[in-house]
């Protein structure tokens, strides 16, 4: 799995460029990328061969300049007593809320910071900015991984689940068959971890994100079921047994960890009722049970059905809008709008 694709550089914490961003070897005459600055290599041809990846993240200091009100970037300004007059610190500061470069902060400090930095009240708040979010604790996730940190990675990869998994990279959600690890970072992360988690936090957030991959595996397996080049139906005993394992698993779940986070067993039990790959209708008595467990959050409410939790989703329009979990500009706003109005 080619980790370095997605986290790397500066976003892993490497203060220098040592080794090659696309096959890692270590050299102290590397060249680095002359429009972004950001990455080295060894050869040209290794330069070519990754900018299908880096191109992405490439762009001259100019652009990310232009770009940074749209980056999720903050202008802060320290306190007059955290910084002496005339001194640098007493300056104007481009420091990113979410994401950016990780010059002025390391991994450990600027989890703790985002987890403790509330995203702005609806009215005021994009969809886009809980997406930013979610995307940098994956990253933060990732590079604590990478430093030997399991809890804080286990802690930031539950984090960025819990806020958005549609916003989870492709390097660490993807799923491809008869590969190591199945090709996907998630499967290694658990795997390599699997003997390190030790507090009942970490025992229970380890058990979510390893849902998460069952939840990934059986989506992909799905899509295989009706692929001509598997006529066997090694494809669709794989598939009933890993449904027989998702279910039986999150059974484990609520029952081990009944006094864990309650916001990790709402969404179990909401993996447990929606029954999606089961093709049954939802089980609205496990759905109401998620709901009841995390009342603010919006996937779950979002299956409720009722129209409590229609108001709650897109709040009541005779009053105002400020309790409402979904941004205005969410895809799904409009929907449950028209539902609570029908």
């Amino acid at each position: 799995i080619e980790f370095k694709a997605w986290s790397r550089g500066k976003c892993i914490g490497m203060s220098s460029f040592t080794k090659c961003n696309k096959c890692g070897t270590e050299g102290e005459k590397l060249l680095r990328c002359s429009r972004c600055q950001s990455v080295a290599y060894c050869s040209a041809d290794c330069q070519r061969a990754d900018w299908k990846v880096h191109k992405y993240d490439c762009g001259s200091k100019k652009d990310k300049d232009e770009k940074k009100d749209n980056a999720g970037y903050t202008t802060c300004k320290p306190a007059a007593s955290e910084a002496g007059e005339g001194s640098a610190l007493g300056e104007s500061l481009d420091i990113p809320l979410w994401g950016g470069p990780m010059d002025d902060e390391n991994f450990p400090d600027r989890l703790e910071r985002i987890l403790n930095e509330p995203l702005p009240p609806v009215p005021k708040r994009s969809s886009d900015e809980r997406i930013l979010k979610a995307r940098e604790l994956y990253r933060i996730g990732i590079g604590l991984n990478f430093q030997n940190d399991v809890s804080g990675c286990l802690q930031a990869l539950t984090e960025g689940y819990l806020l958005g998994d549609t916003a989870a990279p492709e390097v660490l959600s993807q799923y491809v068959p008869n590969e190591k690890h199945n090709g996907s970072l998630l499967s290694y992360l658990l795997e390599m971890n699997r003997e390190k988690t030790t507090s009942p936090e970490d025992k229970l957030r380890f058990a979510f994100l390893k849902m998460r991959w069952l939840d990934i595996k059986l989506k992909s397996e799905h899509a295989l079921l009706g692929n001509s080049q598997y006529p066997d139906d090694s494809v669709m005993k794989d598939w009933f047994e890993t449904l027989e394992y998702f279910i039986a698993y999150g059974k484990h779940i609520m029952t081990k960890h009944a006094d864990g986070d309650k916001r990790i067993l709402s969404r179990v039990c909401l993996d447990r009722g929606k029954n999606v790959y089961k093709q049954d209708p939802p089980d609205k008595e496990l759905i109401h049970n998620a709901i009841d467990l995390w009342p603010e959050d919006y996937v779950a409410r979002s299956w409720g059905g009722r129209r409590e939790d229609l108001v709650a989703l897109v709040g009541d329009h005779s009053v105002d809008y400020v309790d409402a979990l979904l941004e205005f500009n969410n895809k799904w706003y409009g929907k449950f709008c028209f539902e609570l109005a029908w």
